[in-house]
């Protein structure tokens, strides 16, 4: 989204960033990549159902799984090769359609992340109520 909507999703190489900061990188570690969430203006009831939205959003490329081409479109459209204006409409709904029902992607980590969250929703709210509590916050 955009820097000022009400959602967010950024993702950060954290590798990169440690390495440019001269930090020292935990051995055995190859890849190393943030994801964040930003829900402005969300009640925390709305957490969830939000966060799950933007995760379904989210999927890991493993185009391995399909045709030589679907995978080389798909790999140009996702890498900014191919511009989707570019396509014809019917191609375009194709690989659309592929992407929104995952295939050649995996959403295992997304729904690991959706349960992580689920699984911690009153433990957020309470360190929530803290921090209004700690600045005379009402809610």
């Amino acid at each position: 989204g955009a820097r000022k909507s009400d959602q967010q999703i950024r993702l950060y190489n954290k590798l990169v960033e440690q390495k440019n900061k001269q930090k020292p990188i935990p051995a055995g570690v190859e890849s190393w990549a943030r994801l964040e969430l930003q829900l402005r203006g969300k009640k925390p009831a709305e957490w969830l159902n939000s966060a799950t939205e933007m995760l379904n959003q989210f999927k890991l490329a493993n185009l391995q799984m399909i045709s030589a081409k679907d995978r080389a479109i798909l790999y140009a459209l996702t890498h900014d090769i191919i511009e989707w204006q570019e396509i014809s409409v019917a191609t375009r709904s194709k690989y659309r359609k592929m992407i929104k029902q995952s295939d050649g992607f995996e959403t295992e980590l997304a729904n690991e992340m959706k349960q992580v969250l689920a699984d911690n929703l009153d433990e957020l709210q309470a360190e929530l109520n803290g921090y209004l509590a700690d600045f005379d916050i009402q809610k």
